[in-house]
């Protein structure tokens, strides 16, 4: 039986924030904000992004949208922010989140092409792309990064990141056609460009695809090869990130009391005031969750679920409160199975939860949490219709 330091590299260090941790973080609030001065009247002409000052009436302009959103965005409803998708104007008195989502890729669009025109800056067109991500507007981002990326505007890192970006987005969206030559490519770019951290993420992350494809073995290869080497390194990122997927995978091959004293361990170390990783958190206490109904221990699951989806709440982590709500509907219905005088009651708790979920992924759109949820609800119908149950 291994030692506890050997089977918990991660846990001799203690870590503190850096720059790499930075990249994997979305900042609605850009610094520019604060800074330029805020333009409301109509600023584009023919050829927009050829004339000196054009830059300063993009990037203003956005700062005024992005001031908006953040005023107006808590009083926003679900029903107000589906309806209108298009750049037309609403005709109701509350202004439309997605009109102003709109007005922010255009001016998006502006600000690329002033940079085209060798105006403004990149620091502040990443910026920008990071306000616009924080929205949904990946696609918009990516179109605009093939054009630049196309007329070799852009430099190494940037080109970098950009690809890190959309496989990170792959990743969440298990789009994973073609994903371990993109990974191949990426990570010999990386290297060849030293960025160390972006090229041991993403063999990490090959070790998901290997997970998830059914080579549980190979994948753990690679997991126990990274965690020495970000353990090492005392990149926090790299060493939560792989001890959750090696927590994953051992629910498989080791069941889930193995599974849980990893995520365990690992939590103790996102939490960690130097670190204080809300994401890795709620990810963690996912897998413990998962491992807590797999043994019956509904009490854990209960504690675990309902702390991770208030801090996906509080932090607008939309997708991963989808993931929650729909593991949260299995554990209500787990608990349904058995005939008692709370059964009605559980099944409908699931309903609700699917219900959530349900409504958290259609901002999301991911359809691969889409097809989860859709299986979910299938097999409490069915258990409820087998038993003549009604809900």
């Amino acid at each position: 039986m291994p030692d506890e330091k050997m089977k918990y590299p991660l846990l001799e260090f203690e870590y503190d924030k850096k720059l790499y941790e930075e990249l994997l973080t979305l900042n609605p609030h850009p610094e520019f904000m604060d800074r330029v001065s805020i333009v409301t009247e109509d600023y584009e002409h023919d050829d927009f992004g050829s004339l000196p000052g054009d830059e300063k009436n993009a990037l203003g302009h956005a700062a005024g949208v992005l001031w908006k959103i953040q005023k107006y965005g808590p009083s926003f409803s679900d029903e107000e922010s589906k309806t209108i998708r298009t750049r037309k104007r609403s005709h109701t008195k509350k202004p439309d989140l997605l009109l102003f989502v709109n007005d922010l890729e255009n001016d998006f669009y502006n600000y690329c092409a002033c940079i085209k025109h060798g105006l403004g800056n990149k620091a502040d067109l990443c910026a920008l792309t990071e306000a616009l991500l924080c929205y949904g507007c990946e696609d918009t981002v990516w179109e605009e990064v093939l054009k630049l990326y196309r007329e070799n505007i852009m430099d190494n890192e940037t080109i970098i990141r950009w690809n890190f970006i959309n496989i990170i987005n792959n990743f969440f969206q298990k789009q994973y056609d073609g994903i371990q030559e993109d990974l191949f490519q990426i990570v010999t770019f990386a290297n060849n460009n030293g960025d160390n951290f972006t090229k041991n993420i993403l063999k990490t992350l090959l070790g998901k695809v290997l997970k998830d494809n059914d080579n549980v073995k190979q994948a753990i290869e690679i997991y126990n090869d990274q965690i020495a080497y970000f353990a090492k390194e005392k990149m926090a990122v790299g060493a939560l990130l792989t001890w959750f997927l090696i927590a994953d995978a051992t629910l498989i091959t080791d069941g889930a009391q193995s599974a849980m004293e990893i995520a365990e361990q690992a939590l103790e170390v996102a939490q960690n005031p130097k670190i204080d990783s809300y994401f890795f958190t709620v990810l963690l206490k996912m897998v413990i969750a998962k491992c807590a109904i797999t043994t019956s221990d509904f009490e854990t699951a209960k504690i675990h679920l309902e702390n991770a989806i208030s801090l996906a709440k509080k932090f607008n982590m939309n997708d991963l409160l989808s993931r929650l709500y729909i593991l949260y509907g299995k554990y209500f219905q787990e608990l349904g199975l058995v005939k008692s005088a709370e059964q009605i009651e559980y099944l409908q708790n699931a309903e609700k939860m699917y219900k959530n979920a349900e409504e958290l992924i259609a901002k999301t759109k991911n359809k691969y949490i889409l097809k989860e949820l859709r299986q979910s609800g299938k097999s409490l119908t069915t258990f409820c219709v087998m038993n003549n149950i009604k809900i």
